[in-house]
């Protein structure tokens, strides 16, 4: 995932296995963010390939927001509004 300065950002997600089959082994989801809160708030404008990006924002929604647990310069953790559910994010460099 990548947060741009301006408030777009994208998302590389590889899939395997039968979630591969049904979408794609690779997809690209184009966003905007901002922060609010304490949460990052995201909505998904777009990705490739255009029709599984769009049947998956179709499916599960086009926005989530996600409370900020910790941020650093090297790390993001991030809550799952099922409120159980922690993504882990690092900079690459």
């Amino acid at each position: 995932m990548t947060l741009a300065e301006d408030g777009a950002g994208w998302m590389v997600v590889e899939l395997e296995g039968l979630s591969a089959t049904l979408f794609a082994e690779r997809l690209r989801f184009e966003m905007v963010w901002s922060v609010e809160n304490g949460c990052l708030k995201k909505q998904t404008v777009g990705g490739e390939p255009a029709d599984k990006v769009n049947l998956i924002v179709k499916t599960m929604g086009d926005r989530v927001v996600e409370k900020i647990e910790e941020i650093s310069e090297d790390r993001l953790v991030l809550l799952d509004p099922d409120g159980k559910t922690r993504y882990t994010w690092a900079r690459v460099r």
